[in-house]
């Protein structure tokens, strides 16, 4: 082979790798916006093609598709979707948060984020875990909750699997 006919055939596997990563772009976008606004029909046809892509990342952020629902605030049909074809609550974004902590501060439904801490999690202590772990500034899932535009009922249900310890505060005599 010569040089002119090698460098021929090394464009063309380039141009075919360029063009099938910005298919698949293509299509993890679509499926993100299907997952934020469509129907889990929807959803569910195009993660039956692809079953890789239920815990494909976005952006510099590296959300995944379960931390995209939770933050539109889907319904539980769309979580129990998700989680069926095998999306995991645990992975973690680019600040150390999971799906469950993002839930505790997006959800206006309390059984997606009691949903999302049992998936997978037999045993009181795995569940207890979940909701304890800090994300990379040192915040737990009770401090995403308070986040949340109505925190009462989310802290009710992470009060039901860990009790919140209080937080000694120091007081100083003068």
């Amino acid at each position: 082979m010569s040089i002119k006919q090698k460098k021929y055939i090394l464009f063309i596997i380039l141009a075919l790798s360029a063009s099938l990563s910005v298919h698949s772009a293509g299509r993890s976008d679509q499926l993100f916006n299907i997952v934020e606004t469509g129907e889990p029909e929807a959803a569910k046809k195009i993660i039956k093609k692809n079953k890789d892509s239920i815990n494909v990342r976005r952006g510099k952020d590296k959300e995944t598709l379960l931390m995209a629902a939770v933050k539109k605030n889907r319904d539980t049909a769309m979580i129990e979707l998700l989680l069926k074809y095998g999306a995991d609550p645990t992975l973690k974004d680019k600040n150390g948060a999971t799906a469950i902590m993002w839930s505790a501060e997006y959800t206006s439904d309390p059984k997606v984020l009691e949903l999302l801490v049992k998936h997978n999690a037999p045993f009181s202590f795995t569940r207890k875990n979940r909701i304890t772990k800090k994300d990379k500034n040192g915040n737990t899932t009770f401090d995403y909750a308070r986040l949340n535009k109505n925190p009462k009922p989310v802290l009710s249900v992470l009060e039901k699997i860990s009790p919140e310890k209080k937080k000694k505060e120091k007081t100083s005599k003068d």
